[in-house]
């Protein structure tokens, strides 16, 4: 919410912050009036429910033409991209919404997972996609066209030699996934310095804040947040 805010040239202080207990309740409250707006996927159970109510429902535009509002957008939430969506509550059978959104759900895999594993693993997804394409909303994101090879978070090495096999990674992709790997590696470093400094538990978030901007800074990364 607060990238949508961003977006639009505004932050908190310029609307009414309502806090709820979890999504359904948030949902609910804009059903009942106690909240003009929330945040949900457009194929959202709660959203066609909005759409049926008595409010209605609309979808505030994120034109993809508008660069100044995307670059306030993505310093807040830099996961987020550009996308049409064409399923979901008051979208279904129309020309689709230009919007924003992120890759959900994705594959994961920690560091020191097996290559071969994690290249058999893409494989399997890549090549079989004809026998599970269309079968659910929103699972032709998996097609390999759709995949952003400058995300936020690294690929890993075996994923890297399958898609450099198919043409999909280049040294662009590798230079970025580089870099991403090196941001990691000095959040790393400066954890293991934090420790090292013998700070309490009740300090440990107010410090490990100052340490995590202080390295991101040093090594010129997006700090965000």
């Amino acid at each position: 919410m607060t990238a949508y805010l961003a977006f639009a040239g505004l932050t908190w202080d310029d609307v009414e912050k309502v806090e709820f207990g979890g999504f359904s309740a948030s949902w609910k409250g804009m059903v009942n009036g106690q909240v003009d707006a929330a945040f949900a996927s457009t194929n959202s159970g709660k959203a066609y429910e909005m759409a049926a109510s008595p409010r209605g429902l609309f979808w505030p535009p994120v034109p993809h033409s508008d660069a100044e509002g995307w670059a306030r957008l993505k310093g807040v939430a830099p996961f987020f991209t550009p996308n049409v969506a064409k399923v979901g509550a008051t979208i279904d059978k129309g020309p689709g919404y230009e919007g924003a959104g992120y890759a959900y759900p994705v594959l994961i895999a920690m560091a020191d997972q097996d290559a071969d594993l994690v290249y058999n693993m893409t494989k399997a997804m890549v090549e079989l996609y004809s026998d599970f394409e269309g079968k659910a909303p929103g699972i032709n994101g998996w097609s390999v066209d759709k995949q952003d090879t400058k995300w936020v978070a690294p690929y890993h090495e075996g994923a890297i030699k399958y898609l450099s096999e198919i043409g999909k990674w280049n040294d662009e992709a590798q230079a970025h996934n580089d870099r991403l790997i090196a941001r990691q590696a000095a959040l790393a470093e400066a954890w293991k310095a934090l420790e090292g400094e013998g700070v309490s538990d009740d300090e440990w978030e107010a410090k490990w804040a100052e340490k995590r901007r202080a390295a991101l800074e040093a090594g010129g990364f997006d700090i965000v947040f």
